[in-house]
């Protein structure tokens, strides 16, 4: 009789600790980006920057276009590895700007007001990517037309790693879960077997 009072107490304890865990680890937007705690639900934002890619033998580059820049990620493309040493100059319909390295968040971009506000425009761009590093010299080819679609501000660039966080959040929160409910199966089961041993 002892055993299966002890068995009820400890599995509705476990299930207790469940439900008063569990609506905290899974509310939406419980934290931020550094782990504050929030207050309100955090909407997740899904669109995606206007974006084109191009590639050769030695690079691919991948450009996205913000309201006040113009992003791009430029590869190895063999290795995929980050090239953080390059010169990158974008030309477009006569206009030409350098890219800036920015190696606080690995990519380079280009904030030359001209130049923006042409790629903003919604038609058929053409565009040539000079790259130069030490040991090559290349030239990508890409074309480019922005949807009628808003141009996401560039802080929402930094907003996908909100997203991602929250993401990873809620993964956890279901493990959490699990192992919780596992945890009051497995004190269910042991205590079920300790009873039965007893009788024998």
């Amino acid at each position: 009789m002892f055993s299966f009072k002890l068995q009820q107490l400890t599995v509705g304890l476990l299930l207790s600790v469940l439900l008063a865990v569990l609506p905290a680890l899974a509310a939406p937007g419980a934290h931020g980006p550094n782990g504050e705690h929030l207050t309100g639900p955090v909407v997740a934002n899904t669109q995606l920057a206007p974006r084109f890619e191009t590639f050769s033998e030695q690079f691919e580059l991948l450009a996205e276009l913000y309201d006040d820049r113009l992003v791009l990620h430029l590869h190895h493309y063999a290795s995929n590895q980050p090239v953080a040493d390059a010169s990158l100059e974008l030309e477009s319909a006569g206009l030409t700007a350098q890219a800036r390295y920015n190696s606080t968040a690995a990519y380079y971009e280009i904030t030359e007001p001209a130049l923006l506000q042409l790629l903003q425009q919604p038609q058929q761009h053409e565009l040539v990517v000079t790259v130069l590093t030490a040991e090559h010299a290349d030239l990508l080819l890409a074309s480019f037309q922005l949807s009628q679609t808003a141009t996401p501000h560039a802080s929402e660039h930094d907003h996908q790693h909100e997203h991602d966080h929250h993401k990873h959040s809620h993964y956890a929160s279901w493990l959490a879960a699990l192992v919780l409910l596992a945890l009051a199966a497995g004190s269910g089961y042991w205590f079920g077997l300790t009873r039965a041993a007893r009788r024998l």
